[in-house]
């Protein structure tokens, strides 16, 4: 059964993009927010 190995992997693939995606992009945008308030007050 090819098709069901190939969901799963999406799954991994998919799961594992998305911690990557909390751990990389999440921190990066709640920095930007910090600076803008500190900058600019909102």
């Amino acid at each position: 059964m090819p098709v069901l190995g190939i969901v799963l992997w999406c799954f991994i693939g998919y799961f594992y993009a998305g911690i990557w995606y909390r751990k990389t992009f999440l921190p990066l945008k709640f920095q930007v927010k910090q600076k803008n308030l500190f900058l600019y007050g909102y």
